[in-house]
């Protein structure tokens, strides 16, 4: 899981948060933080291009991963809808 911990890591520097301050076996921790559309853009971006250039990563994330960037973005897009901050 050492993927999802730099993705999550990228996900709090985002908004000024420190990892080790989320406790994500907590219950919506994602509402804990909230950023703008532009900054979720900007995550959804740099977690696609990451998922683009890290296989293992790709594995992490998705039971059939592809190597497509069309297939990154849209596995980045879903893990913002499903665990990224509250939007501003």
């Amino acid at each position: 899981m050492q993927h999802l911990e730099k993705i999550l890591g990228e996900m709090c520097q985002m908004v000024g948060a420190k990892r080790c301050d989320i406790n994500t076996s907590k219950d919506n921790w994602f509402h804990a933080y909230s950023w703008s559309e532009s900054e979720e853009n900007e995550f959804k971006e740099w977690l696609a291009e990451y998922l683009l250039k890290n296989k293992d990563a790709r594995k992490e994330l998705a039971a059939l991963p592809k190597s497509t960037k069309k297939f990154c973005k849209q596995l980045a897009s879903e893990f913002t809808s499903n665990y990224g901050w509250k939007t501003k």
